[in-house]
């Protein structure tokens, strides 16, 4: 791992290599990342992207796509140390298990729902896909 900086939402920014390829390419030639010109000066992010834009795949095959920079726009009022921290750990020693719950009037607790949502996979439970479960029970947290 190459690393290059810290960006302003405190993630590492750097170039990974497995076996000499570039992590970092081919995350970029599959559609799994978007290329973004402001840490380095390497051209080839660039064509890898219009590569996979051209031939609609991951994230480009999508009809309704936002750049990161109007997403953030949207969000303003959250802040990078907000984002970075919105899904609170499930409580230690809590007693959850992934089982047939798929829907929020199911869930006692806030804990619970996070627990339902993460560790399950219950997508249901976050309609908005704000990363908050069951807003009722987790308002305010």
């Amino acid at each position: 791992m190459d690393t290059r900086a810290v960006d302003n939402y405190g993630r590492l920014v750097a170039n990974l290599t497995v076996d000499g390829n570039s992590v970092n390419e081919e995350q970029v030639r599959r559609g799994m990342a978007w290329e973004y010109s402001h840490y380095h000066v390497d051209k080839t992010y660039i064509a890898l992207q219009s590569e996979a834009q051209q031939a609609k795949r991951g994230l480009w095959a999508g009809a309704e796509i936002m750049e990161p920079a109007q997403w953030r726009k949207l969000h303003a009022t959250e802040t990078p140390s907000t984002l970075l921290h919105a899904r609170p750990s499930v409580r230690a020693g809590a007693d959850y298990s992934c089982g047939s719950k798929r829907h929020c009037s199911q869930m006692l607790t806030c804990d619970e729902a996070y627990f339902y949502l993460i560790q399950c996979n219950v997508k249901s439970l976050d309609p908005n896909r704000d990363g908050v479960p069951c807003e009722h029970l987790c308002a305010g947290r």
